[in-house]
C-alpha cells in the first residue's frame, strides 16, 4: 500500500513543481503597478518548487546514485523568509526601488550555499564533507524554517494599512504552517530523523506548498496587488489630442491639493482609487498618460512641496526636517531623502540653508 501512495505523493509533487515555476514565471514578467516587489513574490514559489525538486530526488535515492547532486542547493530555506520581506516592504511602501543595504538579508543563503558545496564529493575540501553534511541535513532546515518564521513576523509588523491586512493575515498562517514543520525539524536537527523519513513529512509539505501557490495565484488574479497584463497603452499622438484625459489630470490635480491626500502615509494607488470612487486604473492611466509622471512621484511632489512650504514657515522653526517630511506623507526617512535630492537636486538641509531668512 506504501508504494502506490508513495506514487501518489511524487505525482502531486511533480504537479506542483510545475505550477509553482509558472505562477513563479507570471509573477517574475508582470508589469504595471509594484514590478520590483511583483519580482520577489514570483521568486518564492520558485524557491519552494526547487525545495521539492530535491525531495523528489532525496526520496528516490537518486542522491545516492548521482551523488554530484549533494552538493546542489535545492532547498534554499534561508532565501524564503527575505524574499516575502522585500515584496512586503517594496509593496506597502512608498518606493518600489531595491537598496543595497537588501543584500544584507541574504547572507544566511550564501552561507547556506557554501555548506551545499562543502558536500560536493571528492571536491577541495572533501576532508570537511562529513561536518558539511551534518550541516545540511540538520542544522539548516531547522535554523531555516526558524529565519522563515521570524521573517514573517517582521514582515507582517510593517503591514499598517488597511489594503495591507488581507497580506498579513496571509504571512501569519504561512509563518504558522512553518511552526507546524519546526517540530520535525527540530527532531531531524537532534539526529533522530530515523524516526521520521521524508515521506512522513509530505502533509507538512503540501500543506505549505498549495497555501503558497493559493497565496500567489490570488496575487496574480487580484488587480490591487498584480498587474500581469498591461492594458493597451496610448500613442503619445492620441495622448497629445486627447481633451477628456487632460481635462481628468487637471481634475485629479485638484483633487489632490484641496483634499491633500498626499498626506495619508500609506496612500496606495488602490486606496485613492477608493476615496475618489472610481477604478484605480483610470488613475494609473491619468497620471501616466496625462501627467507623463508614476504615481510615487506624482504623490511625491505634492509631498515634497508641502516640506518646502513648511521650510519657509516660521512656525514650523522647531520642528525637524524629519518631523516636517513625516507630517507631509512621508513614512521613512531613506524614501523622504532620496525623494526630495532626486526631485530639487539637493539635499533636504541643504535647501533649507539657502532660504532666505525674514
Amino acid at each position: 500500500m506504501e508504494q502506490p501512495l508513495h506514487t501518489i505523493a511524487s505525482f502531486g509533487t511533480l504537479i506542483s513543481i510545475i505550477l509553482g515555476v509558472g505562477f513563479g514565471i507570471l509573477l517574475l514578467v508582470a508589469k504595471k503597478q509594484h514590478r520590483i516587489a511583483n519580482r520577489f513574490l514570483g521568486m518564492v514559489p520558485i524557491v519552494l518548487a526547487l525545495w521539492q525538486c530535491w525531495l523528489v530526488i532525496n526520496t528516490n535515492g537518486l542522491t545516492d546514485t548521482i551523488i554530484t547532486l549533494r552538493g546542489v542547493p535545492f532547498s534554499s530555506f534561508f532565501a524564503i523568509g527575505p524574499l516575502l520581506y522585500l515584496y512586503t516592504k517594496n509593496r506597502f511602501s512608498q518606493t518600489d526601488r531595491v537598496q543595497w543595504s537588501d543584500a544584507v538579508h541574504f547572507i544566511p543563503l550564501l552561507i547556506e550555499w557554501t555548506i551545499f558545496y562543502f558536500n560536493y564529493p571528492e571536491g577541495p575540501f572533501d576532508d570537511y564533507r562529513r561536518y558539511s553534511m551534518v550541516s545540511s541535513r540538520f542544522l539548516l532546515p531547522f535554523f531555516g524554517v526558524i529565519s522563515i518564521i521570524i521573517y514573517c513576523f517582521i514582515a507582517s509588523k510593517i503591514t499598517r494599512s488597511k489594503e495591507s491586512r488581507p497580506w498579513k493575515r496571509t504571512l501569519l498562517i504561512f509563518g504558522g504552517l512553518w511552526s507546524l514543520y519546526l517540530g520535525y525539524s527540530f527532531i531531524n536537527a537532534l539526529g533522530f530523523n530515523a524516526y521520521i523519513s521524508d515521506y512522513d513529512t509530505y502533509p507538512f509539505f503540501m500543506a505549505i506548498w498549495f497555501f503558497t501557490l493559493w497565496a500567489t495565484l490570488k496575487a496574480l488574479l487580484s488587480p490591487d496587488l498584480v498587474t500581469v497584463i498591461a492594458p493597451k497603452k496610448i500613442k503619445r499622438s492620441d495622448k497629445e489630442t486627447s481633451p477628456a484625459l487632460l481635462e481628468r489630470a487637471q481634475w485629479l490635480k485638484s483633487k489632490m491639493e484641496t483634499e491633500e491626500y498626499y498626506l495619508d502615509p500609506e496612500l496606495t494607488l488602490q486606496s485613492l482609487a477608493n476615496k475618489l470612487g472610481i477604478p484605480a486604473n483610470t488613475i494609473s492611466q491619468t497620471i501616466n498618460d496625462g501627467l507623463n509622471k508614476s504615481f510615487s512621484d506624482f504623490i511625491n511632489e505634492y509631498r515634497i512641496d508641502s516640506v518646502i512650504q513648511k521650510f519657509k514657515n516660521t512656525m514650523y522653526d522647531n520642528v525637524t526636517i524629519l518631523g516636517m517630511a513625516y507630517d507631509s506623507g512621508f513614512n521613512s526617512k531613506t524614501t523622504f531623502n532620496r525623494t526630495f535630492k532626486k526631485m530639487t537636486g539637493t539635499t533636504p538641509a541643504a535647501y533649507k540653508e539657502k532660504i532666505p531668512v525674514d
